[in-house]
């Protein structure tokens, strides 16, 4: 399983924005995805986010995300998206991860 973590800082008053995009996202993404996105807001900062994405293989995902690029909706989108993050950090931090399933994990005596 290929788990992806976005982190991105949103402007301090485009909070409620950011969460009415991403609730259109999650629309988009259902199509092509089972419901693969988790979202934490920091406790400490809450224009700081995290989002965790579940993906069934790192293949799947690109092919699906091929098509989701190729929505209409998904360019606008990702233009909202881009000018609610915070212009001090305005990027997003991507990182990728394959999912070990704790069951297998092996302890050594």
């Amino acid at each position: 399983m290929l788990v992806k973590i976005d982190r991105y800082r949103v402007r301090p008053d485009q909070i409620e924005q950011h969460q009415t995009l991403q609730a259109r996202a999650r629309a988009l993404y259902r199509k092509y995805f089972q419901d693969p996105v988790l979202f934490l807001r920091s406790q400490d900062d809450p224009c700081q986010w995290v989002s965790i994405h579940w993906y069934p293989d790192e293949e799947t995902y690109h092919r699906r995300m091929t098509l989701i690029n190729a929505e209409p909706e998904s360019v606008s989108l990702w233009e909202a998206f881009r000018a609610i993050l915070d212009p001090r950090t305005p990027f997003i931090q991507e990182e990728y991860y394959d999912q070990i399933d704790a069951r297998n994990l092996v302890m050594n005596p």
